[in-house]
């Protein structure tokens, strides 16, 4: 008896795994576990005169920091499948705040169709993680009636600050020299992101 059922649960595993089909927990496409690190290095700069009249150099140096969120800063959440058209994330981070995002919701993907800000901070934008655990509620709906919920945790583990060397860059306009998000992202990326 041990037997058959031992031959007919290797049947079951093996037609699961050649049919391709496997099962995904709900949460972020790249998985739920993030590792926030915060870069940081000095920058100097040097603009071209911002005239003929006027040539003079114009020197400016930034100290640029920023967060990075391995493996990514954006994402997509993938969910059940189900007769869905939108899907939102309500999310309570461990400091206590909350974020909310929005996003259409492909039900025969199980998937959204927009990938969620998990760690960009701007003007305009806020993420949804912070560090430690985010506990996240989601609500998928069709036509503004809810279809089905659930729940997933999301932890993002703080690492230690990486440092870049400084680096002296010559900029191509004048203007250049006044905008330190510009150049302090520019900078980061020749120095590979301080790894």
């Amino acid at each position: 008896m041990n037997f058959i059922l031992f031959i007919f649960a290797v049947t079951i595993f093996s037609f699961t795994v050649l049919s391709g089909e496997r099962s995904l927990a709900q949460g972020f496409s790249t998985g739920n576990e993030f590792k926030a690190t915060l870069i940081s290095g000095r920058l100097t700069l040097i603009c071209p005169a911002n005239a003929p009249e006027n040539p003079v150099q114009q020197i400016s140096s930034f100290n640029c920091r920023a967060g990075m969120l391995e493996p990514v800063e954006y994402d997509y959440f993938l969910g059940p499948k189900v007769d869905g058209d939108s899907v939102v994330l309500d999310v309570t981070r461990e400091d206590g705040s909350v974020r909310s995002k929005t996003s259409g919701y492909d039900g025969l993907k199980g998937k959204s169709q927009s990938r969620f800000n998990l760690w960009i901070s701007t003007l305009t934008q806020r993420p949804l993680l912070a560090d430690g655990v985010n506990k996240v509620a989601y609500k998928i709906s069709k036509a503004g009636t809810s279809v089905t919920k659930g729940d997933f945790t999301a932890k993002v583990v703080r690492q230690p600050t990486a440092y870049c060397r400084d680096r002296t860059m010559h900029a191509q306009l004048p203007q250049d020299c006044q905008n330190q998000m510009t150049a302090c992202g520019k900078y980061f990326e020749l120095e590979n992101y301080c790894q």
